[in-house]
């Protein structure tokens, strides 16, 4: 089937707009799937780690497991998360550029802010 007949996954509150169209659809069957396969499952054991996001890093809370996130006067959250690879997030941060930084643990932000000026050095550098 060519990519662009591929069946696709959209989440709900993310459809801005649907119609119904006069013309008639065959989809393709129907396949059931885990979706949770590939999914990060974090454990009460995995070390903790906080980040503080700005207004438009908001959607951080929609696509992290956290454990809680609080609100900061800014519109921002503060949220606090577990995963198995605390590194991993160390590219969220980067991705997040100046909406966002982890807050703790120390090491890792320390580590997050290197990787940062890493980044910023090779584009001065071309």
């Amino acid at each position: 089937m060519p990519l662009s007949e591929a069946r696709r996954t959209f989440r709900l509150d993310r459809v801005a707009e649907i119609r119904l169209l006069d013309e008639p659809a065959a989809p393709p069957e129907l396949e059931l799937r885990d979706l949770s396969e590939n999914l990060v499952q974090p454990s009460a054991d995995d070390p903790e780690v906080v980040v503080e996001v700005g207004p438009g890093g908001r959607w951080v809370a929609e696509y992290y497991p956290h454990d809680r996130a609080d609100e900061l006067p800014d519109g921002g959250l503060r949220i606090t998360l577990r995963t198995p690879d605390p590194a991993s997030l160390r590219r969220l941060a980067l991705r997040l550029g100046s909406d966002g930084r982890i807050v703790a643990p120390a090491e890792l932000a320390d580590s997050a802010r290197t990787a940062a000026a890493a980044a910023l050095a090779a584009y001065e550098n071309e």
